[in-house]
């Protein structure tokens, strides 16, 4: 059995199975819930899983990751080390591993990693192409500005694309048993859904969702949410529309706003435009556990505190990246570079500990990543390179 390191059995489950999974589907309630628990244990699990997800969503294949020196960087940690920096224990047999920039410390931390290999068709599927996986595995790859037809495993056709919007409306067929299909929409790009009621959805960069073909009477209009994106739902007071994000639960009837739940950041979002939402904890529901929102107010549920809250927001800030812009408003550096990277679809690597405390307010539109970066650095100095698709941040 292949194993990631670092991850331990619980309950006598295979996490590193439940990892491969979630990186391809939706998780079943508990396999999600023995996720979360690996998920909020040590940071470098959090780190391993969005290096996981980076490489994933740009296409690459876990075979193809080359495998490095361990003594090389060892002794680059080491090195480090006296400098005041305190390394890893060091592994003593080859192993395959990604570097990854220590929160705190700045230290390039070794996470050892033997893969479980894609299978084969992935491995060619280019870095800005929209997968979407249907019932029974099978796998539909979407490129943006096309003309297509999908359909299903019978050959029936269940949605048509035009340009950068699939729409499920138009073959939503009365009484056909609806089947789960999930999109992926990779680093780089942004993609739009029209789910069968007629409800948009614009995903962001990184971003996944697994969701009906078509929705059934009588029932709630479910999907599971992880990334961003901005909801545009039909009005059904008959049908609830409820999203699944990374444990947070919310439910509308008719309704637009912008929801951010990616893997690893501290807090799942919702910031309302119109109309009203329902927030809740999935894991804690119940009367007291609920916040309703109003348009131009934030909901978000920090993960680390189990804990919703609720303030006025900037709406246009946090839907900026519909139109192509990133606004940042005392936004932290670690969180700056998870958003460049998502937006850019690069590598960033920070070996400046002093950058992790700085905060910064700004606003880009057609800047490249280098000029972004330029601009940061010319308020709090710092070095950075871009080299074979990594960008390497150092001390001035």
């Amino acid at each position: 059995m292949h194993v990631l390191a670092g991850v331990k059995k619980t309950k006598h489950v295979d996490i590193e199975d439940i990892i491969i999974k979630r990186l391809n589907t939706a998780l079943s309630p508990e396999e999600e819930k023995e996720f979360k628990t690996w998920l909020d244990g040590p940071p470098e699990n959090a780190a391993l899983y969005r290096k996981l997800e980076q490489i994933r969503l740009q296409g690459q294949d876990l075979e193809r990751i080359r495998e490095l020196d361990v003594d090389s960087i060892w002794e680059d940690l080491v090195k480090r080390s006296k400098q005041g920096r305190a390394p890893w224990r060091r592994k003593r047999h080859p192993v395959f591993m990604w570097s990854a920039a220590a929160a705190l410390v700045g230290v390039c931390m070794a996470l050892t990693v033997l893969y479980r290999p894609f299978s084969n068709r992935e491995a060619d599927v280019p870095g800005n192409t929209v997968k979407i996986t249907l019932d029974k595995g099978k796998l539909e790859l979407m490129t943006k500005g096309e003309a297509k037809h999908l359909k299903n495993k019978e050959g029936t056709i269940v949605a048509v694309q035009h340009g950068d919007t699939l729409d499920y409306g138009q073959h939503a067929a009365a009484g056909r048993e609806a089947s789960m299909s999930t999109i992926e929409v990779p680093y780089g790009q942004t993609f739009t859904l029209k789910l069968a009621d007629g409800t948009y959805v614009t995903l962001n960069s990184g971003s996944s969702m697994t969701y009906p073909d078509s929705f059934g009477k009588g029932e709630t209009r479910s999907v599971v949410l992880r990334g961003e994106a901005y909801f545009k739902v039909a009005r059904d007071e008959q049908h609830p529309f409820v999203i699944s994000a990374e444990g947070v639960g919310v439910e509308v009837l008719g309704t637009s706003f912008n929801l951010s739940s990616y893997t690893g950041d501290r807090e799942v979002a919702v910031v309302l435009t119109e109309g009203s939402v329902k927030m809740y904890d999935e894991e804690n529901a119940g009367p007291g556990r609920e916040v309703i929102l109003k348009p131009g107010q934030r909901g978000a549920f920090n993960r680390e505190r189990k804990a919703l809250s609720v303030e006025e927001a900037d709406v246009r800030e946090h839907t900026a990246w519909l139109e192509g812009r990133l606004v940042l408003t005392n936004t932290a550096f670690p969180e700056i570079i998870r958003k460049l990277q998502r937006t850019y679809n690069v590598e960033i690597i920070n070996r400046y500990p002093e950058l992790e405390d700085e905060v910064f307010t700004a606003s880009f539109d057609v800047e490249s990543i280098e000029e972004i970066l330029a601009i940061f650095a010319e308020d709090t100095p710092f070095k950075f390179e871009k080299k074979n698709g990594k960008i390497m941040i150092t001390a001035p």
